[in-house]
């Protein structure tokens, strides 16, 4: 279900991708049936773990290049981005029916809504800044064609460091 659109805004890509999960989680929210909500669960897991593949690849670096403090901002957009993860891994790892399912999405929303407010605010603003048209352009393509090939999972490390009881 990952959206991938024609723009050259790449700004404009990562946002879809936030409201998409926004209304995602609204529709997870809203459903009274488990299996259902298993189902919408585990698609957010993997809109965000397309997103999260594509925003490490391509948007980051470019941030710690061209940015003021972008290598802080970057290392920072991976440690949220980590945390998002676990809770996406322990979501995946979860037996049909588990309670903790309503618990986990509650939770990892709240991180994910702190992480998508600091890259809507701050983020994406010095990118539009420090970045010029041709590269924007150029990232909203690696963007795009990022979704096709991005991991649809958390990452091993994040997966094991989860089974360990280390996040």
């Amino acid at each position: 279900m990952s959206v991938l659109i024609a723009t050259s805004d790449p700004v404009e890509l990562i946002k879809t991708d936030h409201r998409l999960v926004e209304t995602l989680y609204g529709d997870f929210k809203s459903q009274a049936d488990m299996m259902e909500k298993q189902r919408i669960a585990l698609q957010i897991c993997k809109e965000l773990s397309v997103h999260a593949g594509i925003e490490e690849r391509f948007l980051y670096p470019l941030l710690a290049e061209k940015a003021p403090n972008g290598q802080e901002l970057q290392q920072r957009a991976i440690e949220e981005t980590r945390e998002v993860q676990a809770f996406l891994a322990k979501i995946e790892m979860l037996e049909k029916d588990d309670p903790q399912l309503e618990v986990l999405m509650d939770e990892m929303m709240t991180n994910l809504r702190q992480h998508v407010l600091e890259e809507e605010s701050e983020m994406l603003p010095l990118l539009k800044e420090h970045v010029d048209a041709s590269q924007l352009e150029l990232l909203a393509t690696k963007l795009d064609r990022g979704k096709r090939t991005a991991p649809i999972h958390p990452p091993p490390e994040v997966v094991q460091s989860v089974q360990q009881g280390a996040m």
